[in-house]
């Protein structure tokens, strides 16, 4: 209740007419918590919900069913809340704005699926009014792509972008750089799905940055390929890279493959080496109890980490098994004999009990390693 009262006064005391929820899983049940006080306190200010959870096909139409919610913006919403903000300043119709769902005197209207947007046409963002001398790093976020090019299938990213988009190494180079000079800012966390999803512009990208001699240090979440290379991972180093994240989620060769991966333990091996020998920090992401894990396959997980602790600085998450709405896990229930009950999930020989086991058990093991897990 403090936190509600001290948020509310806040944002109604900011004057602002239209205020915008950005949902994930981790926050959406507070941001409907929260906007339904706004609303309660002062009903004439118009509240926008957006977000990964506001897709169509997780919590839009839950949303938009909400009394204190007046529009959900399905999909990308860069473009489409300027022509919200157009609307609603009556230089423009909202049925002719394509992806959102809102209401008008109680009737709700859906204008269908927004069309594609071209990131490279995005606008630089802006972080003037950000205290950035109160973070503890001095870092900000880049967008470099949507999407990704695998669909394993515990994810649901792949379908909420329609498909896999890069932007143009200039264009990324450009930000950068704008960044710099605008805010003194040297370190850049790319917070794509993926940073190597297309080689190509990522190795662009590269030249462009050792060519510029631009003095900038960047990192993100990556994929397991062939094509990162001891090569191209020195590369990589020389043009700023400092960290990768790799989504290798278990050591059991079954498993993986289960998982919809494209590679293999062997290859796993190779690029954490490689990565490691380039001096670019390596951080891992894993994943216990999936459908189908044995007790084995679990211990094999252990294995490949205590064997390759060298060349794991961190383990970025360690979490158990989740199955999101409209992941390949969620479509295909029925195939891995999946149940759900009381807000949580059963499969033969998986329950919520025999994950929060193994998971103790992981979590056990990599303390006694001094491996840092960052969310678990």
């Amino acid at each position: 209740d403090f936190f509600l009262k001290k948020w509310t006064d806040r944002i109604i005391a900011s004057e602002s007419a239209v205020l915008c929820f950005s949902t994930y899983y981790s926050n959406y049940i507070l941001s409907m918590l929260l906007a339904e006080a706004l609303k309660k306190k002062d009903s004439s200010k118009i509240i926008i919900f957006g977000g990964p959870q506001a897709s169509r096909h997780e919590k839009a139409q839950e949303f938009i069913a909400k009394d204190y919610i007046d529009l959900v913006v399905c999909g990308e919403g860069e473009r489409t809340l300027v022509a919200i903000i157009e609307a609603l300043n009556g230089e423009r119709n909202f049925k002719d704005i394509k992806g959102i769902i809102y209401k008008i005197n109680g009737e709700i209207f859906d204008n269908g699926t927004p069309d594609i947007e071209d990131i490279d046409k995005i606008p630089f963002p802006t972080f003037d009014g950000f205290l950035l001398e109160d973070y503890t790093k001095k870092m900000l976020p880049i967008l470099a792509s949507r999407g990704c090019i695998n669909w394993c299938k515990f994810c649901a990213a792949k379908p909420l972008w329609s498909q896999y988009r890069f932007r143009k190494a200039e264009s990324i180079l450009e930000e950068m750089t704008y960044l710099k000079k605008r805010y003194n800012i040297e370190q850049f966390d790319i917070l794509d799905a993926l940073i190597n999803g297309n080689i190509k512009e990522l190795d662009r990208m590269c030249e462009l940055l050792l060519a510029a001699k631009t003095k900038v240090y960047w990192g993100g979440k990556a994929v397991v390929r062939p094509e990162m290379t001891r090569k191209f991972l020195h590369k990589m180093y020389d043009a700023g890279c400092r960290w990768l994240s790799y989504g290798i989620e278990s050591g059991s060769p079954r498993v993986i493959k289960a998982m919809g991966k494209t590679f293999d333990t062997k290859l796993a091996i190779r690029v954490l080496r490689d990565t490691c020998q380039a001096k670019i920090a390596v951080s891992t992401f894993f994943i216990v109890g999936f459908p189908g894990e044995t007790r084995w396959d679990f211990i094999k997980t252990l294995w490949f980490i205590i064997r390759n602790r060298r060349h794991i600085g961190s383990i970025s998450s360690g979490q158990k098994c989740g199955i999101p709405a409209n992941s390949l896990l969620f479509r295909e229930a029925d195939k891995y004999g999946i149940r759900f009950e009381n807000g949580d999930w059963y499969s033969p020989g998986n329950s919520p009990r025999e994950r929060e086991a193994r998971h103790r058990i992981f979590k056990f093991v990599n303390q006694m390693m001094c491996l840092n897990i960052v969310h678990s």
